[in-house]
């Protein structure tokens, strides 16, 4: 698993965070960074992150909306969005069924990112 507890991490943000920001960070950036602790490669080109990940592992996803994502994606050739629990509620299953994404989904960023590296192990 991708214990941050035990790391000590920076991020380099290069612009002001807004006052009151939260305390997270990106799905992506937190599987940025676990990819590189684990030494497993996540960069694969199908697949996206979506959502934010505060410092105990709780997802969140803001957006009411993801048609906009999807249709992204398709252009992008990315097939599978890792995404926070009930992110797949969001999405109109005629839009999905045009772009042909397959959502997964976790309660917590360490269920996320395990099941993303299990799926790229299958391509090892």
């Amino acid at each position: 698993s991708c214990d941050l507890s035990s790391k000590d991490v920076t991020i380099f943000v290069p612009q002001p965070v807004p006052g009151g920001a939260e305390n997270y960070i990106g799905c992506a950036a937190y599987a940025a960074i676990c990819s590189k602790l684990l030494n497993t490669s996540l960069a694969i080109r199908d697949i996206a992150f979506v959502g934010g990940v505060d410092l105990n592992g709780n997802l969140y996803f803001d957006e009411s909306d993801i048609t906009p994502l999807l249709k992204s994606m398709r252009t992008m050739g990315i097939t599978t969005l890792y995404a926070p629990f009930g992110t797949s509620s969001m999405i109109d299953p005629k839009v999905n069924s045009e772009c042909n994404v397959t959502v997964i989904e976790a309660r917590d960023a360490k269920s996320l990112i395990s099941l993303a590296v299990s799926r790229n192990h299958l391509y090892c």
